[in-house]
């Protein structure tokens, strides 16, 4: 998945994030093997 695309979706957010939330982005991607599926599980998960 693209990075700039997850960072729209999950942080909601269109400007240049810090690189904290960058560093924990990638992680996430990793965690869910870049399957959309997944990121969205995980999206709902800590949204709620």
């Amino acid at each position: 998945i693209n990075m700039r695309l997850f960072i729209i979706h999950f942080y909601r957010y269109k400007g240049t994030l810090p690189n904290g939330l960058v560093e924990v982005g990638n992680e996430i991607i990793k965690a869910c093997n870049g399957l959309l599926l997944s990121l969205k599980v995980m999206n709902a998960f800590l949204r709620s």
